[in-house]
């Protein structure tokens, strides 16, 4: 029984934002609604008196998106064009409007009548972030081939991952900008899923001989061509992953469910080979990840008919929901602090990455092209995430910048595609 999100087409255009967005302001007490009316009454005084002043204009139709009043933002908008046409605060607040209120054609002409003009720097994080598009992009691999699925060694030193460049999906091992690739793995069966141990002397990955079931391997390093099995069974075995400690190797599997075939977690002791059941009660459970400290495993479950992501804890197996607002989810991986979870959603057909904050429970869109975007990857540092896409074509791994905004340049690339797509799926 495969699991996989790939054979999902790559279709379609989502516009997702969580809340109103980064500067919208909510009446949730008196006091709100009393500092509110104040500063309205304030700048509604400021454009009676200056009337001409299409500065004043944004200002108020800014305030007015701020709480959400989006007839009365577009107004102050329209008139500030209307006083000065070619004013790019002006149309980005329209944008913001008519984004807001779902008018999705109209706002993405008005993001990219802005980043076309002399005072786009200024705007393009803001548009970046709200289309959920907010970070640098860059290629790591190229063809020949296709390339997928990387993981990090713990120390950031190399990056493991699959390739079909020389004919058949083997495992490889990088630098981390991709240069000096090698091949670890020379088999004719299909060889996936790679991950270092924390040594980065070992690694795991699965492999599907012609006909039969997926098995998992551990290949010791440097050697190439002495894998050994673990765990055999007729069952079909995937997605393994090692311990922080490297004590364990979680993987999914869907030995006990026989007809059904129910997948769980299993956890696979490295130091005695014994094999465990970790994961309880309904649904298919995929996508296994240790938290950094160990803890707990992360994984997703369809119990609630999409996949959703769930924490259970190592010690006393008790199950938390974590991410389970929107369509189906995959490939969580936490951030080496702990902090946050990155992973790919189903949405409209399409595979997108989103970024979820642990202690504040916000989502961030990360992707928003209309490519499949999947299997993403926390740097040791915490400061890029690595991702599998086929924008540019064929399965290439991406990494994204968590510190570096988008540049116009991008972005104005990417409106321009999801316009073009927005086009084709209205007519």
């Amino acid at each position: 029984m495969r699991k996989t999100f790939l054979g999902v087409a790559a279709f379609g255009v989502l516009f997702y934002t969580v809340g109103c967005g980064p500067t919208s302001q909510k009446i949730k007490t008196v006091e709100d609604a009393t500092r509110f009316a104040k500063e309205a009454t304030a700048l509604q005084n400021k454009v009676r008196k200056n009337p001409a002043d299409a500065r004043l204009r944004v200002q108020l139709g800014m305030f007015y998106l701020r709480t959400e009043q989006y007839g009365a933002a577009l107004a102050n908008f329209d008139t500030a064009l209307t006083l000065q046409p070619e004013m790019p605060a002006a149309k980005f607040g329209r944008a913001e409007a008519n984004f807001l209120t779902g008018k999705l054609q109209a706002s993405l002409k008005e993001y990219l009548a802005v980043l076309n003009s002399p005072e786009a720097d200024q705007f393009t994080a803001a548009i970046g972030e709200r289309v959920g598009a907010p970070y640098a992009i860059r290629p790591i691999t190229s063809a020949p081939g296709e390339n997928m699925m990387a993981r990090f060694s713990t120390d950031g030193r190399f990056i493991v991952f699959q390739s079909n460049r020389d004919g058949n999906w083997e495992i490889y091992r990088a630098l981390p900008d991709g240069a000096q690739p090698f091949r670890l793995t020379n088999n004719s069966a299909v060889d996936e899923s790679p991950s270092f141990s924390p040594d980065g002397h070992t690694v795991a990955f699965v492999r599907t001989q012609s006909k039969n079931a997926r098995d998992i391997y551990l290949l010791n390093l440097p050697a190439i061509e002495n894998e050994i099995c673990i765990a055999r069974h007729t069952a079909d075995d995937w997605n393994p992953v090692f311990s922080p400690k490297g004590d364990y190797l979680a993987f999914v599997s869907d030995r006990d469910h026989a007809p059904e075939r129910q997948s769980d977690i299993f956890l696979f002791s490295l130091a005695d080979s014994s094999l465990k059941k970790f994961s309880q009660g309904f649904g298919n459970k995929s996508a296994p990840c240790f938290t950094p400290d160990g803890a707990a495993v992360i994984y997703v479950n369809n119990v609630n008919g999409v996949f959703d992501i769930f924490e259970q804890n190592i010690s006393d197996e008790r199950t938390l929901a974590l991410v389970t607002k929107g369509g189906s989810k995959g490939g969580p991986q936490v951030s080496p602090n702990g902090k946050s979870v990155v992973y790919f959603e189903k949405r409209d057909q399409n595979l997108d990455l989103f970024l979820f904050a642990r202690e504040s429970s916000r989502t961030q869109r990360l992707t928003v092209a209309s490519a499949v975007e999947a299997f993403p990857v926390f740097s040791p540092d915490g400061n890029e995430i690595f991702f599998t896409s086929n924008r540019d074509g064929g399965y290439q791994i991406y990494a994204m910048n968590l510190r570096t905004p988008i540049t116009r340049a991008e972005l104005i690339g990417t409106l321009t595609d999801l316009l073009e797509k927005q086009k084709l799926s209205s007519q």
